[in-house]
């Protein structure tokens, strides 16, 4: 399995110890995840070494700021107008872009089955890249978006409401209020009395 592999790997390497992989096992069986993930909360081996050796087992490279990642804001642009809805990207920790003619993305862990099986029912001709990536790039990302999303959406609904008020104020009951509090203040009146009757209704 992928997991074996990469524990091989690792050991190979001397960058963890048999005695590691053990407690990484008894801390999968109680908080789940992957061993790979274990290993560095328990702090037995750095997140780059680990990458560094997945990207070598497995051939999938690695995303970094400034070189094969795309820039924070143009990330949000692709996800604003793709097909998949951007909370779920959030929710999910999933990113993506195109790029030499794949279909590029990243994710907390790029070979879960339900993330491809996503990406493909929105993308069926596309072809997929898989990049990994740091948890705290990924982090500062989904932040990023996050916070766009949140913006965006305040300034909507301020716009709306704007868009009511200017509504309301137009209307003809809210106009004649408007006019007898207007005349009310240049007589200088200290109370309004509103006197309905049946056709008509008198301001006094």
């Amino acid at each position: 399995s992928v997991n074996n592999r990469l524990r091989e790997l690792l050991v190979e390497r001397g960058l963890i110890q048999h005695d590691d992989i053990k407690k990484a096992l008894q801390l999968q069986q109680s908080v789940g995840g992957r061993v790979g993930a274990g290993l560095v909360r328990m702090g037995a081996i750095s997140e780059d070494a680990l990458l560094a050796a997945l990207s070598a087992q497995l051939d999938i490279p690695i995303a970094q700021s400034g070189l094969s990642l795309p820039e924070a804001s143009e990330l949000y642009a692709f996800a604003k107008t793709a097909p998949i809805d951007i909370n779920w990207c959030i929710d999910n920790r999933v990113l993506l872009w195109l790029a030499d003619g794949n279909l590029n993305f990243i994710s907390r862990d790029p070979l879960l089955p339900f993330i491809h099986e996503v990406i493909n029912y929105h993308y069926p001709d596309a072809k997929l890249k898989p990049w990994l990536v740091s948890s705290h790039t990924l982090d500062i990302l989904v932040d990023y978006i996050r916070k766009e999303v949140s913006a965006e959406r305040f300034f909507a609904e301020g716009s709306e409401t704007k868009g009511l008020r200017e509504m309301a104020e137009e209307a003809p009951v809210v106009e004649l209020v408007n006019n007898i509090f207007g005349k009310a203040v240049a007589f200088n009146a200290s109370d309004i009395h509103l006197d309905p009757q049946e056709e008509v209704f008198r301001v006094r």
